[in-house]
């Protein structure tokens, strides 16, 4: 019950959000949903400090180059460096995102794009399994651009 909840509410703040099949796993079901896109090409980004989740990102990455998925990958990626990753976007010439990382970076990277009209927008779509969840108030920090951004492109997959 408690998980029909927690889904209801995100649902309402995130327009796009996919529940995966644990038994399928993440990789299966991003796969499953790039396919039916029609996607050929999508760019990973991985935070600089994270273990373990990077093992998770290499098993989608399997499973999405088997089903000949182009993949470009922005690796140990630092949040603060938010020109580097705007240059290094531009040169990948992609319109789906996938980003691995706690909350804090996926807000980091995902809003500050977002204040410079970079890579986000009806024209992008990103995906990623954790929310981005700053360490301080987001409007504060980036505007309003916060909170209207992640109805038009960002995707919850959980």
């Amino acid at each position: 019950m408690r998980g029909d909840i927690l889904v209801s509410v995100l649902t309402e703040i995130y327009p796009y959000l996919i529940q995966a099949q644990t038994i399928m796993g993440l990789g299966e079901t991003m796969a499953l949903l790039l396919k039916s896109w029609n996607v050929k090409k999508i760019v990973f980004i991985t935070q600089t400090d994270i273990n373990s989740r990077n093992s998770q990102s290499r098993l989608v990455k399997e499973v999405l180059q088997k089903q000949s998925i182009i993949i470009s990958t922005l690796n140990k990626v630092d949040g603060n460096l938010i020109s580097y990753v705007v240059q290094c976007l531009a040169t990948f010439d992609a319109r789906y995102f996938y980003i691995d990382g706690d909350g804090a970076f996926i807000a980091q990277i995902y809003y500050s794009l977002a204040v410079r009209r970079k890579f986000v927008g009806p024209k992008y779509v990103w995906l990623a399994s954790n929310l981005p969840w700053p360490s301080d108030d987001p409007v504060k920090r980036w505007g309003r651009t916060t909170t209207s951004c992640l109805a038009e492109s960002f995707c919850l997959m959980c």
